[in-house]
């Protein structure tokens, strides 16, 4: 996956996964706070390429647990995000698909962790 990083996107840039919908560069990093604890997840990319002339495509893995209070263990999941580009080469849409559904992605959210252990989900939709 592409680091947010202010130079590589278009700050009106446009962030979808099945879960949410956040339109602006400040917006997306903010919502990215309470996502995975680096100390205690992963994220594995598989693979990322050219697709054409205005996008770039990109398979990865995650999983681990989420900064909010009650510890939520995300399972790993693959996910594949498709960056599209404007004609000055920033990014302005990052599309990702996940291999769960936006309702396991979210019961997992909710649910705390006990202190789990990664382990690979099963795709659903």
């Amino acid at each position: 996956m592409i680091p947010c990083r202010s130079g590589a996107y278009l700050l009106v840039c446009r962030f979808v996964d099945p879960t949410n919908d956040v339109t602006g560069l400040s917006r997306y990093r903010k919502a990215l706070t309470i996502l995975f604890d680096p100390e205690r997840s992963e994220v594995k990319l598989k693979q990322i390429k050219v697709s054409g002339p205005a996008s770039i495509e990109a398979d990865w893995t995650l999983g681990g647990y989420l900064k909010l209070p009650w510890q939520p263990y995300i399972d790993t999941i693959d996910g594949h995000t498709v960056y599209t580009l404007n004609d000055a080469g920033l990014i302005q849409k990052q599309e990702q698909q996940w291999s769960i559904s936006a309702w396991t992605a979210l019961k997992q959210s909710f649910t705390p962790s006990f202190n789990r252990t990664l382990t690979k989900a099963t795709a659903t939709t």
